[in-house]
């Protein structure tokens, strides 16, 4: 595997502009946000920049956000997600691109290891 190892990302308490969060996709179609105050481990690129698998739709994602289709990384990484008042763990993707992190989703929540979501 070709992964590249990245830094965690703290996702702040909700006080000022240290407060970052962003929405999460749930795999219900919902959206919920990070725990506050957690953070974004064992975070790895595994398409698109810097590795051998490219990313399908960086194209779309250039049209979208303005930053050309060979700088977007593919990256997934572990959280805790709070949604419906539960803050649960989860394994988390989304996309890189210049200093943009955009469509986070949950791709499974490890309470439940028999559920893994496309």
């Amino acid at each position: 595997m070709n992964d590249i190892t990245k830094e965690n990302i703290y996702i702040g308490r909700s006080l000022g502009a240290s407060g970052k969060n962003y929405p999460v996709k749930l795999p219900n179609g919902g959206h919920a946000k990070f725990a506050e105050g957690t953070e974004i481990t064992d975070i790895k690129v595994f398409a698109g920049k810097g590795t051998d698998i490219p990313i399908k739709n960086a194209k779309f994602l250039e049209s979208d956000y303005g930053v050309a289709a060979d700088e977007w990384k593919k990256v997934r990484g572990t959280a805790y997600i709070t949604a419906n008042g539960k803050n649960r763990k989860a394994e988390v993707h989304w996309y890189e691109g210049g200093n943009q992190k955009v469509q986070f989703k949950v791709k499974r929540y490890y309470d439940d290891e028999s559920q893994i979501f496309g």
